[in-house]
């Protein structure tokens, strides 16, 4: 694997670990008497951030993931957003959550297909 793409995929790892620790301090910070839907609504995004590392990993090892792990980060992702909806969130929002989620979508796919 080219040494630049492998380096971008441990930038990207590194930042997604972020992501986790941000998601994982929300969760902890959250009052006992907050609405459920934030609650699972974390709970889902951390889900979904977890999918992606396991694929990014996948990818640095250079393994094919089945397509069976494309539809599960699909079907959360789905889910999230709605999720997102129901609570009300607001639209940029919502907006920035589907850029940030489908980009890392169209990276991993674009690696899936990455010939060196």
């Amino acid at each position: 694997m080219n040494k630049l793409v492998k380096s971008k995929i441990y930038i990207t790892l590194d930042n997604l670990y972020d992501e986790l620790d941000k998601c994982y301090t929300i969760k902890d910070n959250l009052r006992p008497a907050a609405p459920i839907g934030e609650r699972v609504t974390n709970e889902t995004r951390i889900k979904l951030i977890r999918d992606f590392i396991n694929l990014f990993k996948m990818a640095r090892r250079r393994e094919k993931p089945d397509l069976e792990m494309y539809i599960r980060i699909r079907k959360r992702y789905t889910l999230h957003m709605y999720q997102l909806k129901k609570m009300g969130t607001e639209c940029p929002v919502i907006n920035d959550n589907k850029l940030y989620f489908m980009s890392l979508l169209k990276v991993a796919l674009g690696l899936r297909d990455f010939k060196c």
